[in-house]
């Protein structure tokens, strides 16, 4: 079935085809209840079919990802200290679980943000908060674009490729997906717990008082 709307939407105009995948890709953005890679793979089939050559393809899926993700953290940016103000919010969050939240969000936000690109259920969360807790934007589109460069264009040249086997492709790049989420969360959740413990068994720096200055310096330095 899902094969079969992938030749209705190609037999398109190529304009309109590359206009639908940018604005689903922005919806997937703002959480549509459609994943992500359904969009990419459909983009990299249709370059399969000839409706629109790879570069343009890789072209239009790389913006319609970040610009989907950029407005969250404008969202976010605009609208998150607003929000934390209503009664509810604060309820379910207080003042103080939040800035301990920001200030965690700050130290670890390379790899939160790079991470949170593989995310499909917590990427909306975590480039909102982002924007809320006054990340760069700099900051921001240089994880979110790195994690966006390794992953969209592999899904959609991999389904290039493999698109005479669309079924095989298919269940390919969902597996390798679910694996690299997987890799990428155990490997964020370690680093996490080993930085946590060694922060923990620092102890803390003694604070030493400066040596008394000897008498015969002191009334040496008076004379002076």
């Amino acid at each position: 079935m899902l094969i079969d709307l992938f030749h209705q939407i190609a037999a398109w105009d190529p304009i309109l085809v590359g206009l639908a995948v940018v604005f689903v890709l922005l919806l997937c953005g703002f959480g549509l209840p459609l994943p992500e890679d359904v969009v990419l793979i459909f983009t990299g089939y249709a370059c399969y079919l000839g409706v629109m050559p790879l570069w343009s393809a890789l072209a239009i899926t790389v913006a319609g990802v970040l610009v989907g993700d950029s407005v969250l953290w404008l969202l976010g940016r605009r609208f998150g200290t607003p929000l934390a103000r209503l009664w509810l919010f604060r309820r379910l969050l207080t003042p103080r679980r939040l800035e301990v939240i920001r200030d965690r969000y700050h130290a670890y936000r390379h790899r939160v943000l790079f991470t949170a690109r593989f995310m499909p259920g917590l990427r909306a969360g975590c480039f909102f908060f982002a924007g809320m807790s006054g990340i760069p934007y700099r900051v921001f589109l240089r994880c979110d674009g790195a994690a966006a460069l390794l992953s969209v264009p592999a899904i959609v040249v991999a389904t290039y490729f493999l698109g005479g086997q669309i079924d095989h492709a298919i269940g390919m790049v969902r597996g390798i997906e679910h694996w690299v989420v997987a890799g990428l969360v155990a490997l964020f959740v370690g680093w996490v717990a080993v930085s946590e413990i060694r922060r923990r068994r620092t102890p803390a720096a003694a604070v030493s008082l400066p040596a008394p200055v000897p008498r015969t310096a002191q009334t040496v330095a008076a004379r002076e």
